[in-house]
């Protein structure tokens, strides 16, 4: 580790050991902890009240839990606020399922990865589980500190490499796929591709789970294509809500975009609103798009 790098608690915070600035767990300490503590305490809430697993852990608890119903959350950067009036239709839909997965977007309260904490206060049972390059995980820990307090024992974080993945053969493919529908204009190239790899390759490890999308950009629409349109890859059901960053770029191209422009697609399901579903007929010049509807 760099001799300059300032976190001194940097990931394995399940592991023995490494914890000697931790005060003893007694029951008054567990009680502050629950009630009193502030995000000066991220690091012991993270501790005594989540847990990170590798992603061979990872791999053991789905097979001991088979039948959990697990579905995956994604939309804009989570750590901004968002606009849209569908929150309620899809936290409606996330309540069907006994784990919530994201990739591990900070946390904001007016932004989409508040629909977790929302998620838990009405599941009591339901867990959710980010999926976080290891360089990242004190900034996650930190984002997400009050949470760890509100729900103790229900938050996991699932570890990535930062770097060095040999991507097999499956995502290779995917790349090649993406790269002619890029060079041929039908889908925009996300400015990072990097990160767009990094996704694909926690999607192997979060198996072929539904997904709801509030909204997106460049990398979800194409993640989005991957599993739902036409193409060599397994098809895996979306359903896309209506929503905007707060500073919306009116000339953005969105997931909604991809999704309303995709009627055919039987993998993929759209809400919007009226007003959008008007907008977005009259920029394109289609016919009405008898796919999109408003959730009740």
């Amino acid at each position: 580790m760099p001799c300059d790098f300032k976190d001194n608690k940097l990931l394995r915070v399940h592991e023995g050991g490494q914890q000697a600035d931790i005060k003893k767990l007694t029951t008054e300490r567990k009680e502050f902890l629950l009630k009193e503590a502030n995000k000066e305490d991220w690091f012991e809430l993270a501790l005594r009240f989540g847990k990170e697993l590798t992603l061979n852990e990872w791999r053991q608890e789905v097979r001991k839990c088979p039948r959990r119903k697990m579905v995956k959350l994604l939309g804009f950067d989570g750590g901004y606020p968002m606009v849209s009036g569908f929150v309620s239709c899809a936290i409606q839909d996330l309540l069907q399922y006994d784990v919530v997965l994201w990739d591990g977007d900070w946390f904001c309260e007016r932004g989409w990865t508040n629909m977790i904490k929302t998620y838990l206060m009405a599941k009591k049972d339901g867990m959710a589980v980010a999926f976080q390059k290891r360089a990242e995980v004190p900034g996650f820990h930190r984002s997400y500190w009050e949470l760890y307090r509100q729900f103790p024992h229900r938050i996991q974080i699932v570890v990535q490499k930062d770097a060095g993945y040999v991507s097999p053969k499956p995502i290779l493919d995917k790349h090649d796929w993406l790269k002619e529908e890029f060079e041929n204009g039908n889908l925009q190239k996300p400015k990072e591709e990097k990160y767009l790899t990094v996704a694909m390759v926690g999607r192997k490890f979060q198996g072929e789970t539904n997904v709801i999308a509030m909204n997106g950009g460049n990398i979800t629409t194409a993640l989005a294509a991957l599993e739902t349109s036409k193409n060599p890859f397994k098809r895996i059901p979306w359903t896309v809500y209506e929503a905007w960053r707060e500073r919306r770029d009116p000339s953005e191209v969105t997931l909604v975009h991809y999704a309303f422009n995709s009627k055919d697609l039987n993998d993929l399901t759209l809400h919007i609103s009226e007003e959008t579903r008007l907008e977005l007929q009259q920029a394109q010049n289609q016919p009405e798009n008898k796919g999109t509807s408003r959730c009740q």
